[in-house]
């Protein structure tokens, strides 16, 4: 392959299909290349619960997700119910302390008109009655498990295959004239000096020396092949840290992994008929517990459940799930809390990598050298911030690497909402408040 491309995505998961997609959209004569070391979602966007939701306090996080809400229901709009968009909801249960210290978000959430309901805990027990808001039996005490004093209830929440969403995009990219090449793996960049040094009307062999300013060209594969591209667009999620130090570059970004399991039970049936929530399968909603474990009803009657650890482990690309962590750290509170999960079985198990930025977790949409950008950073939430994260890297292509007129930095999202992508970058992160609603 001696093809060259004005842009090279590498990534084919959700950032880098909406990406390219969003990218050839607004230019259509274009020469985009999509390149992925797998398939098309089968790196961390197939191991996705895949919620979406338009709970952040912080206004660019929550910008990025209503947009991508919005042209979510459009897509599924459009394909007939091809992502299998469904108004699962959210339920945040808090713990007295954690009501108290959430109340700030939840009353900011409130004043924005995001459709969100405290539900107390006598609420919670009309709603739910197969839910122990008050674990008591032995195991729970002695595991300190706290009584549930509330639940934020979040109706704007949806779920959707996270694999048939990328696809689309992927296949709407192809449509307009995109390429992909998948089962490749980028392991360098092509690099070129800004400035050529001649001699004798010849350049000088071995270029770019340590001491000449130098710009990416392109990408090198490992079987050898080279691909030159004017800008080269990182969307390779938890991996992007690899290819960024590759160029001696730092990216802020570092995987943390998480666990799901899908487990199965014969009593679980009671939490699949919950109608008074509301949400459209009449089910438990999408719940996250006091301590950041998450569970989601499945049409097959399970449920998978999920837990990322904060501190503890070592930050690494490995996601080799572990039964034993289901065991320890997440079964003793998931049946605390919902007695029906006494008694289930593991029927499948996976691990992948949220990818963060730790300290302002807001996803990375930003040239980090001349001819590369960065679309990474979204810190578990980017499959429900996709759409509009791809808006914003072509939105910062057009701008350009370099802007003088803050005019510029502004682009409308769908669903009326404005955003200055300059809250993307490196350095504008900084004035970004930090997000108070987080699992």
């Amino acid at each position: 392959m001696n093809k060259e491309y004005d842009v090279v995505v590498i990534g084919a998961g959700i950032l880098g299909a909406s990406t390219a997609y969003h990218m050839l959209n607004a230019h259509p004569d274009m020469k985009i290349l999509v390149i992925d070391r797998e398939m098309v979602a089968q790196g961390n966007t197939s191991k996705s619960v895949a919620m979406v939701r338009d709970t952040f306090t912080s206004q660019p996080s929550f910008a990025l997700a209503a947009s991508t809400i919005a042209a979510f229901k459009e897509i599924d709009k459009e394909t007939d119910g091809a992502i299998a968009l469904n108004r699962m909801m959210y339920l945040w249960l808090f713990t007295s302390d954690q009501t108290a210290k959430n109340k700030p978000a939840i009353n900011r959430l409130l004043g924005a008109g995001v459709d969100v309901e405290l539900l107390s805990a006598d609420k919670l027990a009309e709603y739910a009655s197969c839910m122990r808001l008050t674990p008591d039996d032995e195991e729970s005490l002695a595991y300190g498990i706290p009584p549930i004093d509330s639940g934020l209830l979040c109706r704007n929440c949806y779920a959707l295959d996270p694999i048939a969403v990328t696809q689309y995009y992927i296949d709407k990219f192809r449509a307009a004239g995109g390429e992909t090449l998948l089962g490749k793996e980028v392991i360098d960049f092509v690099r070129r000096p800004v400035t050529p040094l001649c001699y004798e009307g010849d350049e000088i062999p071995g270029q770019p020396f340590s001491t000449q300013q130098q710009q990416a060209a392109g990408v090198k594969l490992a079987d050898g092949t080279e691909i030159k591209a004017e800008t080269t667009i990182i969307a390779a999620g938890a991996w992007s840290r690899e290819l960024t130090d590759k160029f001696g570059k730092g990216s802020l970004i570092s995987p943390k992994k998480r666990q799901w399991f899908y487990v199965e039970g014969n009593d679980l049936a009671p939490l699949l008929e919950l109608p008074a929530f509301g949400n459209e399968d009449g089910c438990l909603p999408f719940t996250i517990l006091p301590q950041g474990i998450y569970m989601k009803a499945s049409k097959e009657g399970g449920f998978y459940v999920a837990l990322a650890d904060d501190v503890g482990r070592e930050i690494s690309l490995d996601t080799t799930p572990e039964r034993q962590y289901f065991i320890d750290d997440i079964h003793p509170f998931i049946k605390g809390y919902f007695p029906a999960f006494e008694a289930v079985t593991i029927k499948a198990m996976d691990a992948g990598s949220y990818c963060y930025d730790e300290i302002y977790r807001t996803p990375v949409v930003d040239w980090i050298h001349d001819g590369i950008m960065l679309v990474s950073g979204a810190s578990g939430s980017g499959i429900m911030k996709a759409d509009a994260i791809g808006r914003v890297a072509t939105h910062r292509q057009e701008v350009g690497r370099v802007s003088n007129m803050q005019m510029h930095n502004y682009l409308q999202l769908p669903g009326d909402l404005i955003v200055d992508i300059e809250d993307y970058s490196i350095r504008g992160r900084s004035r970004i408040e930090p997000e108070q609603l987080v699992i």
